[in-house]
């Protein structure tokens, strides 16, 4: 093991047979000075380098440990590139890397540690969390695939989770509730209710739902009284949540990394042997060509060191919660996840936000495994143990990146929101007759009583009641981009589900470290299917309340705001 200088003083003076008070005053500093050294509590000043050589007869090299003439050139390559680095934390990553290769140098120390104090001075970050329980009554219907589910159970809590960031100037609130989604009626209400109770700007509330398939589709403008009631309660939530995130704050770092999850997130869109796209098809199906798209592993993570309080983890990953299936309510893996990365590394609380998702989910159409050699539950790919074996999966990434993240300054939040018009899918006048007999024949039947397989099936559902939705309009709507950054890190969302490569071009905007995509963000509508899915056809685009092109504005509107946030 390489020694310190602290030993290697000790060894000079004891070889001299100097004492520790003879020592001190050759060099004018007191004995007690001369003992914190020797002790590795405390280091020498680089004036004091000089003087303690010329005591003991040797070069500086030898007080600092330099080996040879390369070594030293070496070092102060790395201390030249420190210099020029373009910022300060770049500085602090060379200076780490010449520590752990050059761990005997004083000079490299000492550069190190006035930069992380210069660094420390300049990061002006407080960070809070908020909890509160949204489990809903029984009876209230759980929306998604085609089927309306009253709840009669609770697997696990539906949870409001915020965390509030601020710069000692601006303070924003990024919130993910565990719900299906919420239509943008009730986003604008639960903003107003947020800013009315914190006084923080409407833009400056960042709303997301994580999708689970197993809670309430929120909902202001709704006829029915379970589901008003919920909105009400729901509300009054949201400030809750805020306020206790708000009260919660304390000084804080914050770091980044990005590790991958495979083999959890599976591409749902197939080009079938007939030429048609298909969502869902069978498990090994002989009829599919092959997949359309590619799914994204990535799992973003940010780590908040907070003093006095517990650390926070901000996880975002793309992948659709609609594991579990049936009657009670679950929060599904997004719920897991946060459990297990709580339990996994101490002291943390978790905050999930559901990446792009619209053309993935977690249905593994080829399995290399059978079915009769699966020895657990949690293998076979749905239900409620493989919904925890998604959220376990995804925890141990975040937990295998959680020690290297990267810290980055913080010394400025922003945030931004933007309206953006987009037409909408408006159908065929010729087309209706068809679309209203289809939607007749499934509000008094059922699902079954429409043609096709089951995928078919949940498409006409949603087909149909998008075109009479849009019958008589309106040609276009108006939708909300939402951006949060801190410090270089930006999240960036839009009011549906995006395409996985929608959100591969967000990820690459020039001039943020990281940009974390997030679909379902203040208000629902429906898929965002990128030019290509529209042309492909399928569920998405069949189903989508949007014309050909949204994913391509969204992308476009949003670097725009990305580019402003830089500023």
């Amino acid at each position: 093991m390489p020694r310190t200088i602290g030993q290697i003083i000790r060894e000079l003076r004891k070889q001299r047979k100097i004492t520790q008070e003879s020592l001190a005053e050759q060099i004018g500093v007191t004995p007690q000075a001369i003992s914190r050294w020797e002790r590795d509590v405390g280091y020498p000043d680089i004036i004091q380098i000089a003087p303690l050589a010329k005591a003991f007869g040797v070069s500086t090299d030898e007080i600092l440990g330099v080996g040879s003439a390369s070594d030293e050139d070496q070092i102060q390559e790395y201390i030249d590139l420190a210099t020029k680095a373009d910022s300060l934390e770049k500085s602090i990553e060379i200076l780490k890397e010449a520590r752990e290769r050059f761990p005997k140098s004083y000079l490299i120390k000492v550069k190190l540690g006035n930069a992380m104090v210069s660094y420390n001075s300049r990061n002006t970050l407080q960070a809070g969390f908020g909890r509160v329980n949204v489990n809903s009554m029984m009876g209230i219907h759980l929306r998604g695939n085609g089927l309306i589910r009253p709840a009669d159970g609770i697997l696990d809590d539906l949870e409001i989770n915020a965390l509030a960031v601020s710069d000692g100037e601006k303070t924003a609130i990024m919130i993910a509730i565990d719900s299906c989604a919420m239509e943008w009626e009730c986003a604008k209400e639960f903003k107003k209710s947020i800013s009315e109770a914190t006084r923080l700007p409407l833009d400056a509330i960042y709303l997301h739902a994580v999708h689970t398939h197993t809670a309430p589709f929120l909902r202001k403008t709704t006829s029915d009284t379970l589901e008003r009631e919920y909105f009400q309660f729901v509300n009054r939530k949201m400030a809750d949540a805020s306020l206790l995130a708000l009260a919660d704050m304390k000084p804080s770092k914050m770091g980044y990394n990005v590790g991958i999850a495979p083999e959890l997130a599976f591409v749902r869109r197939f080009l079938m042997k007939d030429g048609t796209t298909k969502t869902n098809p069978k498990i090994n199906d002989p009829d599919v060509k092959r997949p359309i798209g590619k799914a994204d592993h990535r799992v973003g993570v940010l780590r908040f060191d907070r003093e006095g309080a517990e650390s926070i983890v901000l996880v975002n990953y793309g992948n659709h919660p609609d594991v579990i299936g049936g009657c009670k309510l679950s929060a599904d893996w997004p719920g897991a996840l946060r459990r297990e990365v709580e339990r996994i590394i101490p002291k943390t609380k978790c905050i999930f936000f559901n990446g792009a998702l619209g053309d993935v989910n977690h249905i593994n159409c080829f399995p290399w495994l059978k079915g009769e050699e699966r020895m657990s539950e949690s293998a076979f790919g749905h239900g409620y143990a493989y919904s925890q074996y998604i959220g376990r999966a995804i925890a141990c990434t975040v937990a295998q990146v959680y020690d290297m993240t990267k810290y980055r300054e913080v010394s400025r939040v922003s945030f931004a929101e933007k309206t953006i018009t987009v037409p909408t899918n408006m159908p065929k006048p010729e087309d209706m007759p068809k679309a209203h007999r289809l939607r007749k024949l499934y509000l008094e039947k059922g699902l079954e009583a429409l043609p096709g397989d089951e995928m078919e099936q949940n498409t006409l559902v949603y087909e149909t009641k998008r075109m009479i939705d849009f019958e008589h309009g309106p040609e276009a709507m108006d939708i909300q981009i939402s951006a949060a950054a801190i410090g270089p890190i930006a999240l960036i969302g839009a009011p549906g589900e995006m395409f996985v490569e929608t959100g591969m071009r967000l990820k690459e905007t020039k001039g943020w470290d990281l940009v974390l995509p997030t679909s379902i963000t203040n208000g629902y509508y429906s898929y965002l299917p990128t030019k290509q899915a529209f042309d492909e056809g399928g569920f998405e685009a069949r189903t989508s309340e949007f014309k050909k092109g949204v994913a391509e504005r969204i992308v476009q509107e949003s670097q725009k705001m990305l580019k402003e946030l830089l500023k």
